[in-house]
């Protein structure tokens, strides 16, 4: 049985390892790890009915714990919104941070 997990988030493939979506509590977790049915697309591939925008940070956070927002700070609210739909509470602290910095910083100018 391979590792590799083919997921189709809103129309867009993205290919990573079991491993990585079930390192972290949250959606992914439990969706592998108990009984519930899983949406599968035409392929196989496990269907998730959310915009693909920022899964790929999504994704990354997954693996790697962190994610760097600065690049993001216009999407973070959106991104806040996908990681509370994901169940990670991790990159959730780390959008509130990010929003809770950018809001001082136009406190000061």
């Amino acid at each position: 049985m391979t590792d590799i997990v083919k997921l189709n988030i809103g129309g867009s493939i993205f290919q990573t390892t079991k491993s990585t979506l079930t390192k972290f509590d949250g959606f992914f977790r439990t969706m592998f790890e108990t009984g519930i049915p899983v949406a599968r697309d035409d392929s196989g591939a496990v269907f998730v009915d959310r915009d693909p925008t920022h899964f790929r940070l999504i994704l990354n956070f997954m693996r790697d714990g962190d994610v760097d927002l600065q690049k993001y700070l216009e999407d973070v609210t959106e991104i806040q919104k996908e990681a509370v739909f994901y169940l990670l509470d991790g990159l959730v602290e780390l959008c509130k941070k990010r929003q809770t910095a950018e809001d001082e910083l136009k406190t000061k100018k």
